[in-house]
């Protein structure tokens, strides 16, 4: 209620800087839920959401906008059909618009790391998986998600190698691998 009611008040003001300091206060009030509970994270994401029209330019919105969409595009998508892989690649978008984005928090370049390494998986884009699962845990090696992410990526480096043959490998797999 705390969030709608400075939405609320952020949107009567004029367009300008207090404009936007007032949304940023109203999402940080989100993003406090999430850091105090995660089990809120979905429910929170899905509503903002909610709110961004689909063909929102991602740089015009802020980062926790940019990971509401990253997350609602990946939700439930497997990538085994186009429109999965067009929405998972929609959803890495987002999430390396949020990497990219200067005012992005920690936590927030956090679950954008995260988000890129599982929908670049279902890409079976294997090397920016393997990349972003495995900054994620470097980052964050506590996270409980941090462990499964490192055993993903060690899996997604051996199916690499697998692929390479006696080709070797690039000096950027042997990083990876070094890394993980």
């Amino acid at each position: 209620l705390g969030y709608r009611v400075a939405w609320a008040e952020a949107d009567a003001m004029k367009e300008g800087a207090d404009k936007q300091a007032a949304r940023l206060a109203a999402l940080k009030i989100l993003s406090g839920i999430i850091e105090r509970d995660p089990r809120f994270r979905d429910l929170v994401y899905d509503q903002l959401a909610a709110q961004i029209p689909d063909n929102a330019n991602l740089t015009g919105l802020m980062p926790m906008q940019q990971l509401a969409v990253a997350y609602a595009k990946s939700t439930g998508q497997k990538g085994d059909t186009p429109e999965s892989r067009k929405s998972l690649q929609a959803a890495v978008n987002a999430a390396v618009a949020v990497l990219a984005n200067k005012s992005a928090s920690a936590s927030e370049q956090l679950e954008a790391t995260f988000l890129a390494g599982v929908c670049n998986a279902l890409l079976n884009q294997l090397s920016d998986a393997a990349k972003y699962n495995i900054a994620f845990a470097e980052t964050a090696p506590t996270d409980p998600r941090a462990k499964a992410l490192i055993e993903l990526a060690v899996q997604q480096i051996g199916e690499l190698r697998r692929i390479a043959g006696g080709n070797g490998i690039s000096p950027e797999l042997r990083d990876l691998q070094n890394r993980a």
